[in-house]
């Protein structure tokens, strides 16, 4: 038997705290304890019964107030726990500091959303201020994020 994480968005390093699996059964299983089964894969989604608790941001990169960060980076905010979006995911902003919204593509993927700025999109020694409102994440059990969660950085010179 093979378990395997998965992930619904391919970005990088992914924090090993994910709720979905893929489970695979060898072919020899259907002939010993595990009689019907084949080798294909079974979804099997975990999480702690009954959650009551919502998620909250423990980490981001670029950290608050960081500065001389790459105008290429990626931004990634970690939750503690697995998060899936919420009704207010489209509300999920990047602005610099003209208050000027910067495209992004955002995923979710196990504890982490990666919000990654479309090519060019953000310019050396800028101020970017990333804003997750109030329910744009939730986990698996509905919980949705209670307190918006803001923080800023700055891009290096040229």
């Amino acid at each position: 038997m093979t378990v395997n994480e998965v992930c619904s968005c391919d970005t990088g390093p992914m924090v090993k705290t994910h709720y979905g699996y893929w489970l695979y059964l060898p072919s020899t299983a259907k002939e010993t304890t595990l009689a019907g089964f084949t080798t294909t894969p079974v979804r099997i989604i975990t999480y702690p019964w009954p959650d009551t608790e919502p998620p909250l941001v423990i980490a981001t990169y670029p950290q608050d107030g960081a500065k001389d960060v790459p105008p290429w980076s990626s931004i990634y905010i970690a939750f503690s726990e697995g998060v899936v979006p919420g009704p207010a995911w489209d509300s999920i902003v990047v602005k610099d500091q003209s208050g000027v919204a910067i495209p992004v593509d955002k995923c979710s993927c196990g504890s982490v959303l990666y919000l990654n700025p479309f090519l060019d999109s953000l310019n050396y020694d800028t101020q970017y201020t990333v804003t997750i409102p109030v329910g744009a994440v939730m986990d698996r059990s509905g919980n949705k994020l209670e307190k918006a969660y803001s923080f800023s950085f700055t891009t290096r010179q040229y």
